[in-house]
């Protein structure tokens, strides 16, 4: 008897991956293969390691990025509609391998993470729907607050996950300009929560009845 082995992929949401990220995922691979195996490849050259390819691209941003070993086969791409995990094995050392790189790639996710899902964008367009049914003048003027700001999240959303899903940006994470890079989607982020909370609770205090009239109890 003898065991059928199965292959091990994870795709991730947009990510942002330092200097830092990028040598934690060659150390893990260098402890499983010789150098002669380790292969790093962006959309013009060929790099042995991430010595060479920060030499070649500090202080770059790309958006093309292979990291990859052919002994247990591991590839991890970075492109700019995906950034995807694979692994040809589910042996002992490649699973092992796979779920190290996999927590190191999740921490490089975009912060809050679940912003950039097609869910949360969604859920979006539902708030805007539900605040349309105010009839008051007041009630348009949120309405159309809201839909200015869905359509700004969903032009910056569609281009992140069309455009720029996975950012290598050359520059180590406690760096001064690593620091705003990291950050810089939190902060653009924030400021979207705060607005929509200072919406919604203004709404909610003063349309709230308004609002019932649409439940489906409410005529009762």
């Amino acid at each position: 008897m003898e065991k059928i082995s199965k292959t091990l992929s994870k795709e991730y949401l947009p990510v942002k991956v330092f200097i830092d990220d990028l040598k934690k995922i060659e150390e893990v691979l260098n402890n499983i293969t010789s150098s002669r195996d380790f292969e790093i490849r962006t959309s013009e050259y060929k790099f042995a390691n991430i010595e060479e390819l920060v030499e070649k691209c500090k202080g770059e941003k790309i958006n093309y990025l292979e990291i990859s070993i052919h002994n247990p086969y591991i590839t991890i791409e970075f492109k700019k509609m995906w950034t995807r995990l694979y692994c040809g094995s589910d042996d002992m050392v490649g699973t092992g391998a796979f779920h190290k790189i996999d927590s190191i790639v999740s921490s490089t996710l975009r912060k809050p993470s679940f912003f950039y899902s097609y869910y949360f964008t969604w859920g979006f367009n539902i708030l805007w729907l539900i605040f349309l049914n105010l009839s008051s003048t007041a009630g348009k003027v949120i309405t159309g607050f809201v839909l200015a700001l869905s359509v700004v999240w969903i032009f910056w959303v569609g281009y992140i996950r069309l455009m720029n899903s996975s950012e290598i940006v050359f520059e180590n994470k406690g760096s001064v300009g690593g620091w705003f890079i990291r950050n810089r989607d939190q902060l653009f982020v924030q400021i979207i929560i705060t607005l929509v909370t200072i919406v919604g609770t203004v709404a909610f205090t003063h349309y709230f009845p308004e609002l019932l009239k649409f439940l489906p109890n409410s005529h009762s």
